[in-house]
């Protein structure tokens, strides 16, 4: 049975009947038995102190479901990166087309443009020759003639007499390039000149002043005819 201890009412210690007696032996003081000292440094926790491990609540269906959805979300997310990537890529390379179109039809325009400024250049040679300008400055005549509204069509063709009334304008403004109008040659015969050669204005319009000094006599003689 279970006695107070004499000297230490606090605690109690368990005599069996039979050995001591009533009364019974105490144990030494700090045995720790007794109600008091029972259970210390027994490694046990006492009850309802929260350091059980927490029950998961979860089915395997529901865990499987929410691994599911993460995965799906993240697949979403790297798909809508990709999409965007190559949309990106696939503008880039659309402008990049544009570009080489936009400049291959500026490089064919620019070529027509200078073909056909070519074309009228040589008008204006042969009409400043015409008009009595001196074969030496043809060249330099020509830079001041303003020949920028002579439009030519897909053809080639523009008008003559724009370029015959420019060429006459600015040779009214600058009399110091005219020397002596060709003289008319007689009607008849063979105007090709001494080669033999049939001009065109194109080629006309490429000859140096020196090569059209050469040829003059031979071109005029083409453009009085009509030939040329």
């Amino acid at each position: 049975m279970w006695i107070r201890h004499r000297s230490n009412p606090a605690q109690f210690y368990y005599a069996p009947e039979g050995e001591g007696g009533a009364a019974g032996t105490p144990p030494p003081e700090g045995s720790g038995e007794g109600a008091a000292g029972q259970g210390e440094g027994s490694g046990t926790p006492p009850e309802g102190t929260g350091t059980e491990a927490p029950k998961l609540t979860l089915t395997q269906a529901e865990l499987d479901a929410q691994i599911n959805a993460r995965l799906a979300k993240a697949q979403k997310q790297w798909q809508d990166k990709a999409e965007a990537d190559a949309a990106a890529a696939a503008m880039t390379e659309t402008e990049r087309l544009k570009a080489e179109k936009d400049q291959a039809i500026k490089d064919a325009a620019d070529k027509v443009k200078g073909a056909n400024a070519k074309l009228v250049g040589a008008d204006a040679r042969v009409q400043a020759v015409a008009a009595g300008v001196k074969s030496e400055r043809v060249a330099l005549f020509l830079k001041n003639v303003d020949l920028s509204d002579i439009e030519v069509d897909d053809d080639g063709n523009f008008d003559e007499a724009k370029v015959k009334a420019a060429v006459q304008a600015t040779l009214d403004l600058l009399p110091e390039f005219k020397g002596s109008t060709a003289p008319a040659g007689s009607s008849g015969g063979d105007h090709t000149g001494g080669t033999g050669k049939k001009w065109t204005r194109e080629e006309v319009g490429k000859l140096s002043a020196e090569e059209f000094a050469k040829n003059e006599t031979e071109i005029m003689a083409q453009m009085r005819a009509g030939t040329l």
